[in-house]
Protein backbone atom coordinates (compact mmCIF):
# COMPACT_ATOMS: atom_id res chain seq x y z
CA UNK A 1 0.00 0.00 0.00
CA UNK A 2 1.10 3.58 -0.95
CA UNK A 3 0.57 6.98 -1.51
CA UNK A 4 -0.49 7.46 -4.92
CA UNK A 5 0.73 10.87 -4.80
CA UNK A 6 4.63 10.05 -3.65
CA UNK A 7 7.03 9.68 -5.95
CA UNK A 8 10.22 7.72 -4.24
CA UNK A 9 13.33 8.83 -5.68
CA UNK A 10 16.91 8.93 -4.51
CA UNK A 11 18.05 12.58 -6.49
CA UNK A 12 16.16 15.93 -6.45
CA UNK A 13 17.08 17.53 -10.04
CA UNK A 14 19.34 14.99 -10.97
CA UNK A 15 21.52 14.99 -7.85
CA UNK A 16 21.55 12.93 -4.98
CA UNK A 17 19.62 13.56 -1.86
CA UNK A 18 22.84 12.56 0.19
CA UNK A 19 25.15 9.99 0.56
CA UNK A 20 24.88 6.32 -0.18
CA UNK A 21 24.45 4.21 2.74
CA UNK A 22 27.53 1.70 2.73
CA UNK A 23 26.16 -2.16 1.72
CA UNK A 24 22.36 -0.99 0.96
CA UNK A 25 21.15 0.14 -2.93
CA UNK A 26 18.44 1.77 -1.40
CA UNK A 27 19.08 2.86 1.53
CA UNK A 28 20.57 7.23 1.73
CA UNK A 29 21.59 9.33 4.27
CA UNK A 30 19.11 12.18 4.54
CA UNK A 31 17.94 13.03 8.21
CA UNK A 32 16.81 16.39 7.17
CA UNK A 33 14.07 14.35 4.90
CA UNK A 34 12.68 12.75 7.86
CA UNK A 35 12.04 16.18 9.19
CA UNK A 36 10.34 17.14 5.90
CA UNK A 37 8.08 14.32 5.87
CA UNK A 38 6.95 15.04 10.09
CA UNK A 39 6.11 18.23 8.58
CA UNK A 40 4.11 16.81 5.95
CA UNK A 41 2.23 14.67 8.20
CA UNK A 42 1.84 17.15 10.83
CA UNK A 43 -0.02 19.41 7.95
CA UNK A 44 -1.79 16.39 5.49
CA UNK A 45 -3.48 14.31 8.25
CA UNK A 46 -4.11 17.36 11.12
CA UNK A 47 -1.21 16.64 13.21
CA UNK A 48 -1.40 12.89 14.39
CA UNK A 49 0.51 11.56 16.98
CA UNK A 50 3.77 9.63 15.52
CA UNK A 51 5.93 6.74 16.49
CA UNK A 52 8.93 6.39 14.31
CA UNK A 53 9.49 2.94 13.67
CA UNK A 54 12.35 2.14 11.77
CA UNK A 55 15.15 4.54 11.58
CA UNK A 56 18.60 2.91 10.53
CA UNK A 57 21.65 2.22 8.95
CA UNK A 58 23.50 0.08 6.85
CA UNK A 59 27.09 -0.97 6.69
CA UNK A 60 28.21 -3.79 4.69
CA UNK A 61 29.20 -7.48 5.87
CA UNK A 62 32.67 -7.45 5.04
CA UNK A 63 33.97 -10.74 5.98
CA UNK A 64 37.37 -10.04 6.03
CA UNK A 65 36.51 -7.35 8.82
CA UNK A 66 38.18 -8.21 11.81
CA UNK A 67 35.42 -8.21 14.90
CA UNK A 68 37.20 -5.17 16.59
CA UNK A 69 36.81 -3.69 14.00
CA UNK A 70 33.52 -3.93 13.32
CA UNK A 71 32.77 -2.83 16.99
CA UNK A 72 33.75 0.54 15.90
CA UNK A 73 30.69 1.86 14.14
CA UNK A 74 30.90 5.84 15.10
CA UNK A 75 29.11 6.13 11.80
CA UNK A 76 25.68 4.61 13.35
CA UNK A 77 26.16 7.17 16.43
CA UNK A 78 26.53 10.06 14.12
CA UNK A 79 23.73 8.91 12.07
CA UNK A 80 21.35 8.36 14.68
CA UNK A 81 22.35 11.53 16.27
CA UNK A 82 21.66 13.43 13.18
CA UNK A 83 18.12 12.21 12.67
CA UNK A 84 17.30 12.74 16.56
CA UNK A 85 18.18 16.59 15.75
CA UNK A 86 16.17 16.72 12.93
CA UNK A 87 13.09 14.87 15.06
CA UNK A 88 13.54 17.45 17.75
CA UNK A 89 13.37 20.58 15.51
CA UNK A 90 10.21 18.95 13.98
CA UNK A 91 8.88 18.34 17.86
CA UNK A 92 9.86 22.05 18.92
CA UNK A 93 7.58 23.60 15.45
CA UNK A 94 4.73 21.19 16.59
CA UNK A 95 5.09 17.91 15.39
CA UNK A 96 3.50 15.24 17.65
CA UNK A 97 6.45 12.61 17.36
CA UNK A 98 5.56 10.29 20.68
CA UNK A 99 8.29 7.43 20.31
CA UNK A 100 11.47 6.60 18.27
CA UNK A 101 12.78 3.52 17.34
CA UNK A 102 15.75 2.57 16.37
CA UNK A 103 16.02 -0.49 13.13
CA UNK A 104 17.15 -2.78 14.20
CA UNK A 105 19.04 -3.94 17.22
CA UNK A 106 20.53 -6.69 15.64
CA UNK A 107 21.70 -7.36 12.51
CA UNK A 108 19.69 -9.39 10.32
CA UNK A 109 17.89 -10.95 7.60
CA UNK A 110 16.11 -8.01 5.01
CA UNK A 111 13.80 -9.51 3.19
CA UNK A 112 15.48 -7.51 -0.01
CA UNK A 113 18.47 -7.55 0.62
CA UNK A 114 19.36 -10.79 2.83
CA UNK A 115 22.47 -10.99 5.00
CA UNK A 116 24.32 -8.30 2.79
CA UNK A 117 23.80 -4.95 5.04
CA UNK A 118 24.21 -4.94 8.87
CA UNK A 119 22.11 -2.57 10.69
CA UNK A 120 22.14 -3.80 14.12
CA UNK A 121 23.22 -2.30 17.26
CA UNK A 122 24.95 -5.61 18.22
CA UNK A 123 27.49 -7.37 15.79
CA UNK A 124 25.83 -10.70 15.07
CA UNK A 125 28.42 -13.67 14.11
CA UNK A 126 26.99 -15.38 11.62
CA UNK A 127 29.79 -18.16 11.93
CA UNK A 128 29.67 -18.76 15.46
CA UNK A 129 26.13 -19.83 16.22
CA UNK A 130 24.71 -16.04 16.28
CA UNK A 131 26.50 -14.73 18.98
CA UNK A 132 25.74 -10.99 19.40
CA UNK A 133 27.98 -8.25 20.77
CA UNK A 134 27.59 -4.81 21.51
CA UNK A 135 28.79 -2.29 19.04
CA UNK A 136 30.09 1.06 20.12
CA UNK A 137 26.46 2.30 18.88
CA UNK A 138 25.04 -0.25 21.74
CA UNK A 139 26.92 1.19 24.31
CA UNK A 140 26.20 5.10 23.30
CA UNK A 141 22.35 4.55 22.68
CA UNK A 142 22.01 2.87 25.67
CA UNK A 143 23.50 5.97 27.82
CA UNK A 144 22.09 8.62 25.48
CA UNK A 145 18.90 9.80 27.49
CA UNK A 146 21.60 9.94 30.50
CA UNK A 147 23.86 12.06 28.63
CA UNK A 148 20.67 14.09 27.48
CA UNK A 149 19.86 14.93 31.15
CA UNK A 150 22.81 16.19 32.47
CA UNK A 151 23.58 18.39 29.36
CA UNK A 152 19.78 19.43 30.26
CA UNK A 153 20.65 20.48 33.51
CA UNK A 154 24.33 21.86 32.63
CA UNK A 155 23.54 24.00 29.73
CA UNK A 156 21.27 26.29 27.97
CA UNK A 157 22.65 25.93 24.44
CA UNK A 158 21.42 23.18 22.31
CA UNK A 159 24.78 21.06 21.50
CA UNK A 160 24.58 17.45 19.88
CA UNK A 161 26.63 15.33 22.22
CA UNK A 162 30.06 13.92 20.77
CA UNK A 163 30.95 10.42 19.90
Amino acid sequence: MGDSLTKITTEKDGVPIGPQSEGSDFIYIYPQGLEKLLYFMKRKYKSPKIYISENGITEKKDEKRKLEDALKDPHRVNNILRHLYHIHLAIKNGVDVKGYTYWSLFDDFEWAEGYIPRFGLYYVDYKDNLKRTPKLSAKWFHSFPHMCLIACKNSSTQKLPQV
